[in-house]
């Protein structure tokens, strides 16, 4: 019976006969070096009692079987680096006949020979990267502690079992945490098809007036640093909202500060008072109705992702609160156009009873 020594020994043969030919250049591609080492693993496989070694199509994970239990994936690269962007995290075409450990046999192009390392396949997974979808990034250096099963605390064996939901969610709750200022994650949480991220990018000024009123009232709730006093000293409190409409509605808005702010300040209505205020503020007075609505219908992990950490228990936000956190959470920004003892929320409040 094949064991996991047995498969160690194979690969390490395989590794030695390719890395003592002088010229491989036939074989420096993904696809022909996938295939000399089919080539060489069915040569030496017998006297081990292998049994069989399937080379599976190109759309199956891994690309090699062996006894029907033990897996090969094979990967090729030009660069003079040990790392590729690998499979998809969710492994949706992986074969139900590798029962065993799955390996990693990855060649390297160096001059007209092929180096060659591998390794157990978790051990070379260090992170993800997205192309169409998530995929984990392999680098065959990478110490053992520091795989991105070992960031996410979770043993790849047991991740393998999560479905594409759980899946997508460990690993954005770490991608998360390693974000610099200003970066967000751009592609979407849900898996279904047909919330698939629209590939076309869209200017904000060629949209119908109704779908622009609309993003600027989510604008309004998901970036609250909009309403940063003018004379803060902040330059960037349109970032996020710029990111936000890129990364959730595929639209570019080139004249951003203008669509919050144009047109100076005007007066409005607080508790049979006229005050006058900015233009973020009477634009969020106007929009009210269409900020309770967004409020009402957004997803909460959406906000998670762009509400400052710093100004909110995130534990503690709960569809039935979500209101009554945004207005805490508005009323911490301020507004220099207010009169003593307004507050952000009380502009909105107002336009709510217009």
């Amino acid at each position: 019976m094949v064991d996991r020594k047995t498969i160690e020994i194979i690969l390490n043969e395989t590794k030695s006969k390719i890395e003592e030919k002088e010229d491989l250049s036939q074989y420096q591609s993904g696809e022909g070096f996938e295939k000399f080492v089919v080539e060489i693993l069915s040569s030496i496989s017998k006297p081990y009692g292998i049994e069989s070694i399937e080379h599976t199509g190109k759309q199956e994970f891994p690309d090699i079987i062996i006894d029907e239990k033990f897996g090969i994936e094979v990967k090729f690269t030009k660069s003079n680096k040990w790392k590729v962007t690998g499979n998809s995290i969710f492994q949706g075409t992986k074969s139900k006949n590798v029962s065993e450990d799955i390996f990693l046999f990855f060649g390297k192009k160096n001059n007209n020979q092929i180096l060659v390392k591998w390794d157990e396949y978790s051990n070379c997974l260090s992170t993800v990267k997205v192309t169409h979808s998530p995929r984990f990034y392999i680098d065959m250096d990478i110490p053992e502690n520091d795989t991105i099963f070992s960031k996410v605390d979770v043993d790849y064996s047991d991740f393998t079992k999560f479905n594409d939901e759980e899946k997508i969610k460990k690993v954005k709750d770490y991608m998360v945490k390693t974000l610099s200022k200003g970066e967000k994650l751009w592609w979407v949480d849900d898996v279904d098809d047909e919330e698939a991220m629209n590939p076309i990018i869209t200017e904000y000024n060629t949209l119908d007036q109704q779908y622009q009123d609309i993003l600027r009232a989510e604008g309004f709730v998901v970036c609250p640093e909009i309403f940063t006093a003018e004379g803060s000293g902040k330059k960037d409190k349109f970032s996020q909202c710029a990111l936000y409409f890129l990364v959730e509605h595929q639209v570019i808005n080139s004249s951003l500060r203008d669509t919050f702010t144009a047109g100076g300040r005007k007066y409005i209505t607080i508790s049979n008072r006229d005050i006058r205020v900015s233009r973020v503020l009477k634009n969020l007075y106007d929009s009210a109705d269409q900020v309770r609505e967004c409020l009402q219908a957004i997803d909460l992990e959406v906000l998670k992702n762009y509400w400052p950490n710093d100004l909110l228990d995130f534990d503690s936000l709960q569809r039935s609160n979500i209101e009554d956190e945004w207005k805490k959470v508005i009323n911490k920004y301020g507004d220099e156009s207010l009169p003593e003892g307004f507050k952000v929320s009380d502009v909105y409040c107002a336009g709510l009873s217009k």
